[in-house]
């Protein structure tokens, strides 16, 4: 997404098909590491689900 700063909170969830309430699936993390790699510059990636239970993959 192009000049993200710009768009509504809800053009960015729309956007990326992301749930307010409930963040990023698994499937969808894992999906988002593949097509764009981990975040920063480590090479595991970790996240919290919806239930706050902190998972690496």
């Amino acid at each position: 997404m192009e000049n993200s700063h710009t768009k509504s909170v809800e053009e960015v969830y729309s956007y990326f098909s992301v749930n307010e309430s409930t963040g990023l699936t698994l499937d969808q993390v894992k999906r988002q590491k593949e097509k764009w790699g981990p975040n920063g510059t480590s090479d595991t990636c970790v996240f919290f689900t919806a239930r706050d239970a902190r998972q690496t993959i």
